[in-house]
């Protein structure tokens, strides 16, 4: 707090809170659960990302409506490189604080197939532990 000044700790103060009128604090808790889940699957962790992303910019539109984009900028600068940081989001943040469009990139090929081959990998497993907990439940031997 001593690092922002009086419109800048409005700014974080209605970011905030448009986090928590949205309950995106719940929603980010449930996309990391399921990106935790699904750790084999790259695509999952770009859908994580992608969340936060659009959680923070909604937040900055709302703070920047009950302050001003100035506001929001400036406690972005004084908040830089805090723990809690992620560098793409805030690169997201400061480019729709300039004005520019911030669109989603398209997932590169390399991504789907590794997301394709961690879908099966997890599958397999899935199955492998499936049929360990028929076998120990019937009391049957594996031979």
């Amino acid at each position: 707090m001593a690092r922002l000044g009086e419109p800048e700790l409005a700014a974080v103060l209605a970011h905030e809170a448009a986090h928590a009128r949205r309950g995106d604090p719940l929603r980010l808790a449930l996309a990391s659960f399921v990106a935790d889940l699904f750790f084999a699957v790259p695509l999952v962790a770009r859908w994580r990302r992608s969340s936060v992303r659009r959680f923070e910019l909604r937040a900055d539109e709302a703070a920047a409506r009950a302050t001003s984009r100035g506001a929001v900028a400036g406690a972005l600068l004084a908040l830089d490189g805090e723990p809690s940081s992620v560098p793409e989001v805030t690169a997201a943040r400061v480019s729709w604080l300039l004005g520019d469009q911030c669109r989603e990139q398209r997932p590169p090929v390399r991504e789907l197939g590794l997301s394709a081959l961690g879908v099966v990998a997890l599958a397999v497993s899935l199955l492998c532990v499936a049929e360990a907990l028929l076998l120990f439940a019937g009391g049957h031997s594996p031979l």
